[in-house]
């Protein structure tokens, strides 16, 4: 495997010096102000796709191939390496910094990382390049300081537009390489192709009107785009924005449409300016589009789990009424016969038998009418942290030694108003089920935390409520669940357990219990990456009912937030 892993990375690196070395004589061959300085620089959006797609380790394909371009170019071996490594540095810290801040290769999924992406890749890490790679040639004399400021622009320009343009379109094509298109939307693919060929040679090509007939048609091109964005997606959209890329500056290189001008490298930088803008504003668009889209097929089947718990839990609740009537009897008469003195030894243990499976029967009841929201109960005003640390050694014990169990219990945590025993109930069941998920031992935490759910969250999260609440979180380390399992996991008698190993009511009684108190819960588990069970309460403002303190939580722990579904 390893030798496989290295021969592989070797080819790759082969593979990008030959590209890079092409892309960048292609570019080069547009350098109007410098020899080694150009406005249309493809190989930075290369560069960045290349260690966004494959890593850090194929730098050597893009130092070898800067040096390549550049030294059978312009310039001296010495100035060519500086190139090549501002070139290479540019990669790795537009690489870097997209990782780090903007959700790496899925950059492009969400409005907000498109923006870090043009500002961090696009606008911050092309100053490296642009700076190293002028002041080597100043340096050495190979372009004049007082030529440096229009030098860099160019340099830097031209590579803020290869990231903007030509990265999106390698890195979504390179993510998501397969077509799965019906028929019709393939035709449509085929005419919005042609449409976009047709409309950039209207406005960049002159195909409509003479040399001196510069129209600012370069708008008509954003409809198309918004088209591509609602039909298709990320990937097509890329396409759609290089497409017309490369038709404008075709263009504009012969002279034509709105941003020739009187020399070839002020056309292009201002050309590149507006397609660099046009493709940020494009990959935004779709981001939104495709989170819309996201959003409303969750909240749908959010919405529909709701609804389905509801009606699970109203049949629940008149059969679990109607089993309590029975069994309320059943007591009644074995008390009754317990109470007569002639009976025998062995119908004494008889009837010791069918009052334990009364009493056993009854607590399955309460956990059905808990389910379906019709078990009377007793709100008081209390405050979690200090039910959780009442509770705290019993759950020990209830864990076992092979488990770790942590809090992380907020300083001042607000009041909220529940029934102390419903709250015991929905803590002890959320912890046997982490417990359940460790069998081989691990970490189990309850943490608490004030929480604002704005109308943004709740119009995504079905059955939630905007305003202050207070959260209970209890995450295990455990197998996780695939989305089958959590698509049930709320539902009476469902259970994932062995026969004889749980009656399936634990998770369906703390759904109840919460929707009876008016709060939401939620779940965030993958298999094999552990579980982590939300639960958030209304928060009161009304004093607490008993004697307790407001625990001061553990402020030496770092407060963290588990990612909700």
């Amino acid at each position: 495997m390893t030798a496989y892993r290295w021969l592989s990375t070797l080819a790759i690196i082969a593979l990008l010096t030959a590209l890079y070395f092409v892309a960048g004589k292609l570019g080069l061959s547009l350098a109007f102000v410098h020899a080694n300085a150009t406005a249309v620089w493809p190989p930075t959006g290369l560069t960045l796709a290349a260690f966004l797609l494959f890593g850090y380790r194929v730098w050597p394909g893009i130092f070898l191939g800067a040096y390549l371009v550049n030294i059978s170019t312009a310039g001296s071996i010495a100035t060519s390496l500086g190139i090549a490594v501002g070139n290479t540095l540019e990669g790795l810290v537009g690489a870097y910094l997209v990782t780090r801040f903007a959700n790496g290769r899925n950059v492009f999924d969400r409005p907000h990382d498109v923006f870090k992406f043009a500002v961090l890749a696009g606008l911050g890490s092309t100053m490296v390049s642009a700076t190293i790679g002028v002041t080597s040639l100043a340096v050495a004399g190979y372009a004049d300081w007082a030529n440096y400021g229009s030098i860099w622009l160019t340099w830097w320009l031209g590579d803020a537009a290869g990231d903007l343009i030509l990265a999106p379109l390698l890195v979504l094509w390179g993510t998501r390489l397969t077509v799965q298109w019906r028929w019709e939307q393939g035709l449509e693919a085929a005419a919005l192709g042609l449409l976009i060929v047709l409309v950039g040679q209207a406005a960049f090509t002159g195909i409509l009107f003479n040399e001196s007939q510069k129209y600012p048609l370069g708008f008509l091109c954003f409809p198309l785009l918004v088209w591509t964005a609602f039909r298709f997606g990320q990937r097509e959209a890329a396409t759609a924005t290089f497409l017309i890329a490369a038709i404008a500056v075709w263009g504009t290189l012969h002279g034509y449409g709105p941003f020739a001008r009187d020399t070839p490298n002020e056309s292009l930088l201002l050309l590149q300016a507006f397609m660099g803008t046009s493709a940020m504003i494009a990959m935004s668009v779709v981001a939104a589009v495709s989170n819309y889209r996201q959003t409303g097929v969750v909240f749908g089947e959010e919405q529909r789990q709701s609804q389905k718990m509801e009606a699970i839990g109203r049949l629940t609740g008149g059969i679990a009424h109607d089993f309590n009537n029975m069994l309320t009897v059943i007591a009644s008469y074995s008390e009754m016969l317990m109470e007569t003195g002639s009976l025998a030894r062995e119908d004494r243990n008889a009837i010791e038998q069918i009052a334990q499976a009364t009493t056993r029967a009854s607590s399955l009841t309460a956990q059905l009418l808990a389910f379906s929201r019709r078990q009377l109960v007793q709100p008081t005003v209390l405050n979690l942290n200090a039910v959780i640390s009442h509770m705290e050694p019993m759950l020990h014990r209830l864990i076992g030694k092979d488990i770790v169990l942590s809090t992380v219990l907020a300083p001042s945590l607000g009041p909220v108003k529940l029934d102390p025993s419903q709250v015991d109930q929905v803590l002890l069941n959320l912890v046997v089920n982490a417990r359940d998920a460790m069998p081989q031992g691990g970490q189990l935490t309850i943490e608490t935390a004030n929480i604002e759910l704005d109308k943004a969250y709740v119009r995504h999260h079905a059955g939630s409520r905007p305003g202050p609440h207070i959260m209970l979180a209890v995450t295990d380390t455990g197998v996780g669940m695939d989305g089958a399992t959590q698509a049930r996991m709320f539902e009476a008698f469902f259970t994932t357990k062995g026969p004889g190993k749980g009656t399936g009511l634990g998770l369906a009684t703390v759904y109840g219990i919460v929707k009876q108190s008016g709060g939401y819960v939620t779940v965030d588990s993958e298999p094999g990456s552990g579980t982590t069970f939300e639960v958030y309460f209304p928060r009161v403002d009304e004093p607490l009912s008993r004697d307790e303190p407001l625990m001061g939580g553990n402020p030496s722990i770092e407060k963290r937030r588990p990612a909700s579904a």
